[in-house]
């Protein structure tokens, strides 16, 4: 009896120690999806660090009477990893361009945005991020300074595949 108690105590040691613990291993690699900012836009996110990211996005939107163009680039630190989820803040700049065709009204102008959030990974499918984030926004848009949280049914989110 003695022996078959060690033997599954090693058995359970060798188990329990063999998962790996740490978060999805995202250094150097390059994540291309789409981030839901001011505008539904492409994102590129890369990992130049351990916990260091760089995203930069595009997006626009155009109609009979309304043009918008958006690009911004956020860099972010990872605070925290679990298995499948890393939580981190950010802060970003971004230009927006803003045309009413009625009136010729012309909105150009930039962003400043400071954001936290999380990024998680289903167990298999690894290669496959979710990112929910939230946090405050100072715009200027034609000389009106305007200042918003950034939540948009409730967060901001987005899907990377990485490779």
């Amino acid at each position: 009896m003695n022996i078959l108690k060690k033997y599954l105590l090693s058995l359970f040691a060798i188990v329990l120690f063999s998962f790996n613990s740490n978060a999805a291993d995202l250094y150097r690699k390059m994540g291309l999806g789409y981030q839901n900012t001011e505008i539904p836009a492409l994102s590129t996110r890369y990992h130049f660090q351990q916990k260091l990211s760089l995203t930069v996005s595009t997006g626009f939107t155009t109609n009979q009477n309304h043009t918008k163009f958006l690009l911004e680039g956020k860099i972010q630190k990872v605070l925290f990893e679990e298995r499948y989820l890393n939580v981190f803040v950010g802060t970003g700049i971004g230009i927006i361009n803003e045309r009413v065709k009625s009136g010729n009204l012309k909105n150009n102008g930039f962003k400043i945005h400071a954001t936290m959030g999380a990024e998680f990974f289903l167990v298999n499918l690894p290669n496959l991020g979710f990112i929910f984030e939230t946090g405050v926004s100072l715009q200027s848009k034609s000389g009106n300074i305007q200042v918003d949280t950034l939540a948009y049914v409730p967060f901001n989110a987005g899907v990377y595949f990485y490779f």
